[in-house]
């Protein structure tokens, strides 16, 4: 993403304003009251802002209104009883919480509250409030889609549910190659793609889903004990967290409830660090390294530091800033040093100056991302494409996608996509990654959306295909796809032919693609075999039979036509009863209520059950002249000219049917 001036100047503006609230607070904090309360100090209009902030979230904003949009006026009654809660909180509980919080100790919080309060030495309050807490806590983490979050993995351009364990489980077993030093610090998204026998065709993996399974495929087991040891002696350092300090003083006491804090938010996100790969953002990272710093006893800081220990320190933190500088002209284009986060801005630097039509501006720039990031089949993909928007030699490009497809094997949507590319130049090169596409995902290749139909839909523009595309079809399902899209003529029969000589019925997992070639063999293709097929192999009229109808119509034979219809169209669903049977007073009850079908179909129900079917066709037709006609009706005029042996007219109504159902 590039910088644009406005949104420089402001994220540096608002940086720098939280900068500043920051170190002002700083310099207002003494004590840990100041850090949790603000000393007490804080104002009416303040305390009031900060809890409706902290309180109305996206709800007010998009919830509320959505549920009046869906609801009505009647979800006002949300904001109604909100308000009226609010204003008893701040009436009747604020003022006397905040003063007794005050007496009872100065607590600050409401576990310290309730513990003082009602002086409960077994501290049970407390565990039973933080218990609280952290379930209501955890089903809003859980309504909030985390559990997504933790059930899925994270891919480039989506998440897959169902496959953080088995990634994890899958990087641990490819570690296994190199065990002790892991295959190279970065290189997870390059290495990981092909070692791993867990591919998805679609999505590129990002990483491990989590910070220690990453640590281990990049840099192996002997850094992971370092890093275990240097927890084991933080939390040696930094406890026990039961001492009271010295004396039982006030200030120790601070001290103890800071470092305590410090400690809890540093162990979780050494525990979220299990879970997710947090610590691999150089901000969390930060924040846990200071809370971490805190959490040690004041022991360690007491003695003097010599002069190895200031040259290491103050080298350290020149590092830090000077690493911050290099980041920093990165991203503004200042400078771009030799690292692959240098390769990923020269990518999408590309891209821009692609868009842009600066092709060769662009390529220059991909060819040193390719000498910074050799793995990175990303980088060959793009340099591949602007190769053939320059008109260079085609071998190259192919050179460098099929580069790209090396370094991702399971990939099915990077050939799919390549194979797009090439229409536009050398659309018979199309087929090299087509090829590739369906033989990594053959399922996601089948189906009117598949990846095979969708190279289907090329051959309009480009009729060199046809051939080729035949020869990429190796299964029944994919080779009916080609029929269907396909033009006809004598060359489409001789393949149906091919396709009947290797699988004589038909048989196939896709029973729609059973209906879609019938069709097509109907549309393109030699009729008469169709029929003779049809009548050959009984189990395909399931599929077909509107065909054969349609045959035995055209030759004259209107009852069988009829037949076929009324065994395979679904039946229609009769109308609720009036409880009447009397057909008299069902005529009544019809010249009374004309324009009421229900009455009128309930006297042809009646009309058919005594046999007078003439009588009971004469309703029907009456009933399809009022507004609105049941939906079946079609179906029982079409019964009743059957029952009267006017098959003509009886298939007339039923080819209409089939015609809107089709």
């Amino acid at each position: 993403m590039t910088l644009s001036t406005p949104l420089l100047v402001t994220f540096s503006a608002y940086l720098l304003l939280m900068v500043g609230i920051g170190f002002i607070a700083w310099r207002r904090t003494r004590t840990f009251d100041d850090y949790i309360l603000g000393g007490r100090s804080l104002g009416s209009y303040v305390t009031a802002l900060a809890a409706g902030a902290s309180d109305m979230s996206g709800w007010l904003m998009m919830g509320l209104p959505g549920a009046l949009y869906l609801g009505g006026a009647s979800e006002a009654w949300i904001a109604v009883g909100l308000v009226i809660g609010a204003w008893c909180n701040w009436k009747y509980v604020a003022g006397p919480l905040r003063v007794y919080t005050e007496r009872a100790r100065n607590a600050l919080t409401l576990p310290d509250y309730f513990t003082h309060r009602f002086a409960d030495d077994t501290r049970i309050l407390r565990i039973l409030a933080a218990v609280v807490i952290l379930a209501f806590a955890l089903v809003l983490a859980a309504r909030g889609g985390v559990g997504e979050r933790l059930r899925g993995m994270a891919l480039e351009g989506g998440s897959a549910p169902g496959l953080r364990l088995a990634l994890a489980e899958e990087s641990l077993r490819a570690a296994g190659a190199a065990p002790l030093t892991g295959f190279g610090a970065g290189n997870f998204g390059a290495v990981y793609a092909m070692v791993t026998r867990l591919h998805h065709p679609v999505y590129h993996v990002l990483h491990p889903e989590s910070d220690v399974v990453w640590l281990v495929f990049e840099c192996g087991v002997l850094m992971l004990l370092a890093v275990v040891i240097l927890a084991g002696w933080w939390a040696f350092e930094s406890g026990p967290w039961t001492r009271q300090g010295e004396g039982g003083r006030r200030g120790a006491r601070a001290d103890l409830r800071l470092r305590r804090a410090a400690g809890i938010v540093t162990g979780l996100a050494l525990l979220h660090a299990l879970f997710d790969v947090p610590l691999h953002r150089p901000a969390y990272f930060m924040v846990a390294a200071v809370t971490a710093a805190l959490a040690l006893k004041p022991e360690r800081l007491t003695a003097a530091t010599g002069r190895a220990g200031r040259c290491f320190f103050r080298s350290a933190g020149t590092a830090v800033l000077a690493l911050g500088a290099v980041y920093l002209g990165l991203h503004l284009g200042v400078w771009l040093p030799p690292s692959g986060t240098t390769a990923g801005v020269l990518h999408d630097r590309a891209v821009a100056e692609s868009a842009a039509g600066r092709h060769s501006a662009a390529l220059a720039d991909m060819e040193k991302a390719v000498a910074l990031a050799p793995l990175n089949f990303r980088m060959y993909f793009l340099r591949a494409q602007l190769q053939l928007k320059l008109r260079q030699p085609a071998e190259q490009a192919l050179m460098d996608f099929s580069r790209a497809r090396a370094l991702e094997p399971g990939h099915a949507g990077m050939c799919f996509d390549e194979g797009l590319y090439w229409l536009g130049f050398r659309p018979l090169f199309a087929i090299i990654p087509w090829r590739e596409c369906l033989r990594r995902d053959p399922e996601a290749a089948q189906g009117i959306h598949g990846f095979y139909q969708r190279m289907l839909n090329s051959m309009g523009q480009h009729p060199e295909l046809a051939e080729p595309l035949w020869q990429l079809a190796s299964q029944v399902e994919l080779q009916i796809l080609y029929l269907r899209s396909a033009p006809g003529g004598e060359m489409w029969q001789a393949r149906l032919d091919k396709v009947l000589a290797a699988n004589p019925r038909l048989r196939m997992t896709d029973k729609a693609g059973l209906r879609m070639i019938f069709d097509a063999w109907a549309l393109k293709g030699d009729s008469t075999k169709l029929e003779a097929g049809l009548r050959q192999h009984p189990e395909w009229q399931t599929y077909g039979w509107r065909h054969l109808a349609a045959a035995e119509a055209r030759e004259g034979r209107f009852r069988e036509a009829c037949d076929l219809a009324a065994a395979h169209l679904p039946a229609s669903a009769r109308s609720t009863s009036l409880g009447v049977a009397d057909i008299p007073r069902l005529e009544r009850v019809v010249l009374l209520n004309p324009e009421d079908a229900r009455p009128a179909v309930e006297l042809y129900y009646a009309q058919r059950a005594s046999g007078d079917y003439k009588a009971a066709l004469r309703n029907l037709e009456k009933i399809a002249t009022l507004p609105n006609p049941p939906d079946f009706l079609q179906r029982e005029m079409a019964a009743m000219h059957m029952q009267l042996e006017d098959y003509q007219r009886a298939w007339e109504i039923l080819r209409g049917i089939i015609g809107a159902s089709s």
